[in-house]
């Protein structure tokens, strides 16, 4: 067995917001922002039952992919809520089995920040 190369990057972290467009991460250019959104994504905390979120209304969608497998890796989505973030996690085909999780307030700030960042530039 042999390994792979390709001339594009090993991982694409694409955020797209609903009054934004998106926005794309990647391994090659913005390593920091990958590796910290990962460490976000490991560090959730399970929500027992769903969440109170229109589910086709997130805040946020986001999607880890591998371009040079073609695979999508995490398919989640973002909504901000007065009692704190709540990401949730597709786990079937579709978004009507959702797994939630809440994350930190950094991790909140965080992910408005990456966002923001890009909308100013």
């Amino acid at each position: 067995m042999g390994v792979k190369y390709v001339d594009r990057p090993s991982y694409q972290l694409y955020i797209q917001g609903n009054v934004s467009e998106g926005v794309v991460f990647t391994d090659e250019n913005d390593q920091e922002k990958v590796d910290t959104f990962l460490d976000l994504y490991l560090h959730k905390d399970p929500i027992e039952g769903a969440a109170s979120v229109d589910v086709g209304n997130p805040d946020l969608s986001i999607l880890f992919t591998s371009p040079g497998r073609s695979i999508d890796l995490i398919e989640s989505r973002v909504w901000f809520t007065d009692q704190g973030a709540v990401l949730g996690e597709r786990i079937g085909e579709t978004w009507r089995h959702v797994q939630f999780f809440s994350i930190t307030n950094s991790s909140e700030d965080y992910l408005r920040s990456l966002i923001n960042e890009r909308e100013e530039e």
